[in-house]
């Protein structure tokens, strides 16, 4: 695994967990693109 891979999966594990506790930052996240698909 790269570090450019290691890094964005985990900002996006942050992101997941953050939604998953419910934490109030979601004015952060909305700066990054959603990876739903």
């Amino acid at each position: 695994m790269t570090v450019i891979m290691a890094v964005g999966f985990f900002g996006w594990l942050v992101v997941e967990v953050s939604h998953g506790l419910g934490l109030s930052s979601d004015e952060e996240l909305t700066l990054q693109p959603p990876n739903h698909k």
